[in-house]
């Protein structure tokens, strides 16, 4: 009676709501026949449990019937309103007016999409083509496995090639702040004030796993038996919310499954796809699978955190370029790319071996990790390596990053652009990577937490914030600096970038020298204006 709103109590109780309950009521009342195979469980189980059966279980089954039901009937109704957004998702759109620019936008994506495929189709002249059957050979090298074959010699583009096409897109806009930014496209970013409403929670005065914990010997053990509750409930509203604050390091895996609503056990189906990708990728020798191989010896190879996971690193993304539902389900448009054999579903760039390498601390076989890999990179991971005018896509990414760092460092931004550096070139790699490689896997972690918690649609404003903080916190070593080769040794010195390979060697020692260790953001004293302390 509750779930057709038949009940008037029920529907008095829609008075004391909050925002969520309202949404989901309404989704009840739109499609009740979402429930109707749950109201046939249910029947069921009392059916089962009634005469002597209740008898035998005791009076305790009884009392944990009705939670069990309750609990059941939140996740049926939250998968019921997902269903429901997705349907109408295109509508909205639709409805939702054009930004300003955006065909301009538009019009440099085709061009950038355009000049891709013709690279790629060049890189496949210059390394004997497309596809290739792999061959046992004399020496004893194995040919048919999946390392096997030489990778290639350079990436099909790099985050600095993505900055130029996005500062390369003319709008004949004003919004040149006295060449101040990179960019002459006009889009909206959030305000200092927006910022500070809607990362609320993120306030110091609310508190943290990663930084509480540090203080206090309660916290941490009060925090993983609220995760505990969280992981019963397997109710993906609730473990987003408590993944804002901070996720226990040995719930962490769990938690992030059930925000996107993932089984815990990797399913047959799962496991069968990601070996039949193997299986091609060792009996084929693709272009993809060899840039793949060059990325990966040029980035996670090469940092000390990640190297020895190279394995499972390597079997994530041959399946991710393999996977045909990967495109449709991604937040952004991909590049289109031919549904010929020897094309990737996902074009490989440098750096992408990155979104996958913190997930090898969590799992131990690509194929529990894969999933989840499959969720970060659609909701978040593919907005930051594309051209588009998203909102939290990574032109909007560089133009809220520039504004930020206007407003709270001026004399940085024009000290460095009197040597001739934009700011954005310094730190597109942190946003277009996600921080992976320049942080610690713990703090990339307790980031992610928080870029999780608030989705794909908010999350990544993290990244341009963090970056402005530390520029912020920099200020005075980079102000120092009058050329601009002593400009590159001190960024190289404060991100642990090897400037002559443009690989890392290390993570960045960016947020050590901050008092507080897990949130860099909320530790930079010269940010803290953005919580008002």
């Amino acid at each position: 009676a509750a779930l057709v709103g038949t009940n008037p109590r029920w529907r008095h109780t829609q008075a004391t709501m909050n925002e969520h309950e309202v949404a989901t009521w309404r989704a009840v009342q739109a499609s009740p026949v979402e429930f109707e195979r749950t109201a046939r469980e249910v029947l069921g189980a009392l059916q089962s449990r009634s005469g002597a059966h209740w008898e035998a279980r005791g009076m305790q089954q009884q009392q944990q019937l009705p939670r069990e039901l309750r609990a059941r009937v939140k996740r049926d109704v939250y998968r019921a309103l997902m269903r429901l957004g997705e349907h109408a998702a295109p509508a909205q759109a639709q409805a939702q007016a054009q930004p300003p620019h955006a065909d301009a936008v538009e019009a440099a994506r085709c061009e950038w999409e355009a000049a891709l495929l013709a690279k790629y189709a060049s890189l496949a002249k210059t390394h004997g083509g497309f596809l290739e059957p792999r061959h046992e050979r004399a020496d004893g090298e194995n040919g048919g496995s999946v390392t096997g074959g030489k990778p290639a010699k350079k990436a099909l583009y790099t985050p600095e090639d993505l900055l130029h096409t996005l500062a390369s897109i003319s709008a004949n806009s004003a919004n040149c702040m006295y060449g101040q930014t990179a960019f002459s496209v006009s889009l909206k970013t959030p305000t200092l004030e927006e910022l500070r409403q809607h990362f609320a929670a993120l306030s110091p005065r609310v508190r943290h796993l990663g930084i509480d914990d540090t203080f206090t010997n309660w916290y941490a053990p009060y925090t993983e038996e609220c995760g505990d509750r969280v992981l019963d409930a397997e109710y993906p509203p609730l473990a987003t919310s408590f993944v804002v604050t901070g996720a226990p390091a040995s719930q962490r895996k769990g938690i992030w499954l059930a925000v996107f609503d993932l089984p815990k056990a990797t399913s047959e189906q799962d496991a069968a796809f990601l070996q039949q990708c193997l299986a091609h990728a060792s009996t084929w020798r693709c272009l993809h699978d060899r840039i793949l191989k060059w990325d990966i010896r040029k980035t996670t190879s090469c940092d000390d955190e990640y190297f020895i996971f190279e394995d499972v690193q390597r079997e994530l993304l041959l399946t991710l370029v393999r996977d045909p539902s990967v495109r449709g389900a991604c937040a952004v448009a991909l590049p289109e790319t031919p549904e010929a054999e020897g094309y990737p579903r996902v074009l490989p760039f440098y750096g992408l071996a990155w979104y996958c390498a913190p997930l090898t601390y969590m799992f131990q076989q690509a194929q529990d990790a894969y999933p989840l890999f499959r969720k970060l990179y659609c909701e978040f991971f593919c907005r930051l390596h594309t051209v588009n005018s998203d909102h939290s896509g990574l032109l909007r990414l560089c133009m809220l990053f520039e504004s930020l760092l206007a407003q709270r460092a001026p004399h940085l931004v024009l000290h460095l652009i009197s040597l001739g550096v934009q700011p954005t070139a310094l730190v597109v790699r942190w946003i277009c990577f996600a921080f992976v490689g320049y942080l610690s896997v713990q703090q990339i972690l307790v980031l992610w937490d928080r870029i999780i918690g608030f989705g794909g649609g908010a999350g990544l404003l993290l990244l341009p914030v963090l970056a402005a903080a530390i520029l912020t916190y920099r200020a005075e070593q980079l102000t120092a600096c009058t050329t601009v080769r002593e400009l590159k040794v001190r960024e190289c010195a404060c991100t642990g970038v090897n400037d002559s390979t443009g690989t890392v060697v290390g993570p960045a020692p960016v947020e050590r020298d901050c008092a507080v260790a897990g949130l860099p953001f909320l530790a930079v004293e010269q940010f803290a204006g953005l919580y008002e302390i």
